[in-house]
Parts: C-alpha cells; sequence; structure tokens
C-alpha cells in the first residue's frame, strides 16, 4: 500500500457492524478489520470518517470507536490496534484535509478557513468511554458561527 501510494479513509466500522462482522468473517479476521494502527505504523497516509449513511453520522462516536474498539454489543475487536485519542483526533481533523489535498483546512493555523467546533470537554484529557458522550457545542466555519447549541 505504501510503495503504491495508497492512502486510507477509515470508518467507524469496528464499532457499527463490528458484531456482523464477527458473524460473517470470524473472530480472528474481525479484530484484524479497519487496522488503522498498522496503516500508521507503516506510513501509510489515514484519514478518519463515518461513512455516512451507513453508519452513524457522529465524528465523536467514530473517534471514540477507534480508541475503544467495541463492538455495539461491546465486544473487544483487537484493543492491541486500538488508537490514542490524540492519533484518532488527528485522522478526523488534518489527516483529511491531507487526503484530499486541502491545505486550508484541518488545523488551526494563519491563512487557514477557520472551521472548527467547540466541543464541551477536551477529548484528550477525559476517560476514553466518555468522548463518545462530548457535546458539540459550536461549529465555526470560514471564521463564522454556523450553529450554537442551547446548553452552550
Amino acid at each position: 500500500m505504501h510503495d503504491l501510494g495508497v492512502v486510507v479513509a477509515s470508518q467507524v466500522h469496528n464499532h457499527a457492524l463490528g458484531d456482523n462482522m464477527i458473524r460473517y468473517w470470524g473472530w480472528d479476521r474481525a479484530c484484524r478489520a479497519n487496522s488503522v494502527k498498522e496503516y500508521l505504523r507503516h506510513h501509510i497516509p489515514v484519514a478518519g470518517g463515518t461513512d455516512s449513511m451507513v453508519c452513524p453520522y457522529d465524528q465523536l462516536l467514530a473517534v471514540w470507536s477507534q480508541v475503544a474498539r467495541l463492538s455495539k454489543q461491546g465486544r473487544s475487536l483487537g484493543t492491541e490496534l486500538a488508537l490514542t485519542p490524540e492519533e484518532a483526533l488527528r485522522l478526523h481533523t488534518s489527516a483529511g484535509s491531507y487526503i484530499t489535498s486541502e491545505a486550508r483546512q484541518g488545523t488551526i493555523d494563519s491563512g487557514k478557513w477557520a472551521d472548527f467546533v467547540v466541543l464541551s470537554r477536551n477529548p484528550v484529557q477525559c476517560p476514553f468511554d466518555e468522548i463518545k458522550g462530548i457535546d458539540v457545542l459550536e461549529t465555526v466555519m470560514g471564521g463564522v458561527t454556523v450553529w450554537r447549541s442551547e446548553i452552550a
């Protein structure tokens, strides 16, 4: 994959589809599926996503799923392949802009679009099992607030 220049778009499949993967593929294969940790170890570019409409369209659930590697029924799917919260967040921010060749997104820097969200908690400082419950308080696009939560 590295030699061919393949770029991976990783989804929330371990959680959303994990129980079916176990059922139809078997335990060992399901635990190795979506091995983002291995891709990163081999310097293969990976971005995170939700694969919406197939899986829930919730980026924080997707981040959590790559850290927890648990199916909907709570079955552990290869925890040795779990990402740190920092790694998972990077997949859903700067890595996403990298694989789409969009240099004006992905990080908050001078000259970029200022697209970001304000969260109720810091996902790298809370217990990993709480990441999926973090509230989005505000969404900013191009430096302009386009949505604000009633709890903000």
